[in-house]
């Protein structure tokens, strides 16, 4: 796992609004050629046209993401960005790691926790050598990034974050993407019929959305409810069925 800086804005505003425009022109070109970026440079431009490029539009064999593109503004405003901020976290995997192994364990001992950049940046040191400029504004990306994506709510001077209550379909689509195939980056296992004790234990979609480890089984039965997977009590071991064997056949049957 290679580590980078982080030193541009999330650009979420202009991720959601590129998302928005693809459905209408579903190729690259196209698309770029009528999205207008709202910049005063042309390089301030392409920075963001690159961003977004590679955060939120491009698919594991480099054209356009239809899977996520489905889902935008398939549900409510709270999916889209939930839904751009887990792909955020698999291209900015110094994030990824400062959440997972850092937020997350603090967030558990009180079910809230102040994130203060200069922690971050403690936390981060240990990963990444660059300037300690480059060191100082990847750590306040990462705090900033909470806030952008409502993940963390801002409370005075305090950027806090507490357990998170995801949307239903973004917590489908973290599954997906960590068990089946289809985004590969984010996939971790090769498990059909994950149990509940290896989901708690190994995975790591809930921790990504700060979700307690005890909401992670009521989500995964309201999951089945909707039909999204199967459920088979086995040999005391209560597991969950993929009924779909790729991200893109769940989004391709469930979201057309």
């Amino acid at each position: 796992m290679e580590f980078k800086s982080i030193t541009n804005s999330t650009y979420v505003d202009e991720g959601m609004e590129a998302l928005r425009l693809a459905k209408k022109f579903q190729d690259k070109k196209s698309l770029k050629e009528n999205f207008e970026i709202n910049k005063f440079s042309k390089s301030a431009r392409n920075n963001c046209w690159n961003q977004i490029n590679k955060r939120y539009l491009t698919s594991a064999v480099g054209d356009l993401n239809m899977t996520l593109i489905k889902l935008i503004d398939f549900e409510d405003f709270k999916l889209n960005k939930e839904l751009m901020f887990y792909h955020y976290l698999q291209e900015e995997l110094i994030f990824k790691k400062t959440l997972v192994d850092f937020i997350y364990p603090k967030l558990r001992v009180d079910n809230e926790y102040a994130v203060e950049s200069k922690d971050v940046l403690f936390f981060i040191s240990d990963y990444l050598d660059y300037a300690d400029s480059t060191m100082k504004k990847t750590a306040r990306s990462i705090v900033k990034a909470l806030v952008d994506f409502e993940i963390a709510e801002v409370d005075g001077n305090d950027v806090k974050v507490k357990t998170y209550r995801p949307g239903l379909l973004s917590v489908v689509y973290a599954f997906y993407s960590e068990y089946a195939a289809g985004f590969e980056v984010a996939k971790n296992f090769n498990i059909l019929n994950p149990s509940v004790e290896h989901i708690k234990e190994k995975a790591e979609f809930y921790k990504l959305f700060l979700m307690h480890p005890e909401m992670v089984e009521d989500y995964l039965q309201r999951v089945w409810k909707e039909d999204y997977l199967g459920y088979e009590p086995r040999g005391g071991l209560n597991q969950y069925v993929l009924k779909y064997k790729s991200l893109n056949e769940l989004a391709k049957i469930k979201f057309s």
